[in-house]
């Protein structure tokens, strides 16, 4: 029994972190846009294909998502990549952060959902300006910074909230002379001039 206690300690403190994060996050959101992000590209020349994979803070929720596209045309491979948003992104791990702007909210005009989470999946394909085309699959869930903080702070703060009213109410009981687990007077006599009894007669708890 002591190390599954330990063990929701521990479950405790790590959901209780996390929704301090979120919080901070979420007060954070609406000046800065954060993101981390892993890129794939592939291809060159006339054919490029590009798979981003991340998750970002911004206006109240944090964002999952995946965007795969990919481009064909004739022209350089750098007129490309600036077509296609690659242009000063590395394949890899990349973390960004920026003021938030309007831009970034377009894509959640019209997304569905219900409640705090929401989802969406657009697919365009366009001409480029080298008479290319360029087609995108990009697909996100997104919830809000509230009800995430609120499901992973729930259990940590009841729980140390009920925690911290049993100490309490235990070291009334003992300075008051009564059973620790029940409350049972457990002074000697009615005046409480005399000794405590050495076992509860209500519940027969050790004194």
């Amino acid at each position: 029994m002591r190390w599954m206690r330990r063990l929701a300690w521990v479950l405790k403190s790590v959901l209780l972190v996390t929704s301090i994060v979120v919080c901070v996050l979420w007060m954070r959101s609406y000046w800065r846009a954060d993101w981390i992000r892993y890129i794939e590209v592939s291809g060159a020349g006339e054919l490029i294909t590009r798979k981003i994979s991340g998750a970002g803070s911004m206006s109240g929720c944090v964002v999952v998502g995946v965007s795969r596209a990919f481009m064909t045309g004739v022209g350089a491979g750098d007129d490309l990549r600036e077509e296609f948003g690659l242009t000063g992104l590395s394949p890899g791990w990349n973390a960004r952060s920026r003021p938030l702007d309007s831009s970034g909210l377009r894509y959640y005009d019209d997304d569905s959902g219900w409640g705090p989470v929401r989802w969406k999946r657009e697919i365009s394909e366009v001409l480029t300006h080298n008479s290319g085309r360029s087609r995108e699959d990009m697909q996100y869930v997104r919830v809000s910074d509230w009800s995430l903080a609120t499901v992973f702070g729930a259990w940590p703060i009841t729980s140390s909230m009920l925690s911290a009213r049993h100490t309490i109410q235990r070291r009334r009981r003992a300075r008051a002379g009564l059973c620790l687990a029940c409350g049972y007077d457990l002074r000697a006599t009615p005046d409480g001039t005399g000794g405590l009894v050495t076992r509860c007669p209500e519940c027969g708890r050790e004194a």
